[in-house]
């Protein structure tokens, strides 16, 4: 089977209601045309960027790479919560522990973008207020598969219910958001976050309010499970080159604080207190 190669893929899922509205958004509105199938399913190209459809889960994907020669992989994707709170996301993939049954592979990262994530963002923010849509917009920690070995590749989402997902103006707003993410060549400083809680608050505030750019967070409930080797590849596995740690001070409890700081110092990284 042949190799897709492009230098953005978009990843899009069938069995996704927000994917398939994401990506018809993309279609409708960002001038993709159809260009062949690939494994029965329709490509669509523009530029030199192409959106891809599959029958299963995104997160259980780990496969992408042995169809996909890209730069970059922007899935387009649902989110849940148990909130139900509508909102637009976007994060990194990865497992910092044992468990992979998220998808991905256990206690392994996939390259973090962070330039790209921030732009990403910023637009959705951006967009979110002139639509008058008045959901959260944040990022979310690293968590769930796939896990690619050689391609950075980030989530951007509608969450929380099918009524959100559905959603014309927040598909509108997410797709633009990817464009504009796949488009743009900024590099910003970026920081590799520790602590605090799935919705990352303290790690936010630098997407939105600062120059800094994010890449991986481990939030505090996966530092039962850390080790050295996922705190260092932390700073591996994002895309910018960074040696700057940012610790959520009061989102960490002592203890973990600890054992993170040592490793930290021991390796020669700088720390923040976000």
């Amino acid at each position: 089977m042949r190799k897709i190669e492009c230098d953005v893929l978009f990843l899009s899922s069938e069995i996704d209601e927000a994917s398939v509205n994401i990506k018809k958004k993309l279609i409708e509105k960002h001038g993709f045309i159809e260009k062949g199938e690939f494994n029965g399913m329709p490509l669509y190209a523009r530029d030199n960027m192409t959106i891809l459809t599959i029958s299963s889960e995104h997160i259980y994907f780990d496969i992408l790479e042995e169809f996909v020669k890209a730069n970059l992989v922007i899935v387009l994707s649902k989110h849940t919560s148990q909130s139900n709170m509508p909102a637009l996301t976007a994060h990194f993939t990865g497992n910092w522990g044992n468990s992979s049954s998220y998808g991905g592979k256990p206690r392994s990262l996939s390259i973090a973008p962070a330039s790209k994530l921030k732009v990403a963002l910023n637009i959705m923010k951006k967009l979110a207020k002139e639509f008058s849509l008045d959901w959260n917009v944040s990022m979310e920690v690293t968590h769930h598969g796939p896990t690619l070995k050689n391609t950075p590749i980030m989530f951007v989402e509608i969450g929380s219910t099918s009524q959100q997902w559905k959603d014309p103006v927040a598909a509108e707003i997410v797709a633009a958001s990817a464009i504009a993410a796949a488009e743009s060549n900024n590099i910003f400083d970026t920081i590799v976050g520790f602590g605090g809680p799935h919705y990352a608050p303290r790690f936010n505030h630098y997407i939105f309010e600062t120059k800094f750019a994010v890449g991986h967070i481990a939030p505090e409930y996966v530092f039962s499970d850390i080790t050295e080797n996922e705190i260092l590849l932390a700073f591996e596995r994002t895309f910018e080159k960074t040696k700057t740690a940012a610790i959520d001070w009061k989102g960490l409890k002592g203890s973990y604080r600890s054992f993170l700081i040592n490793i930290l110092n021991r390796n020669g990284m700088n720390i923040i207190k976000a």
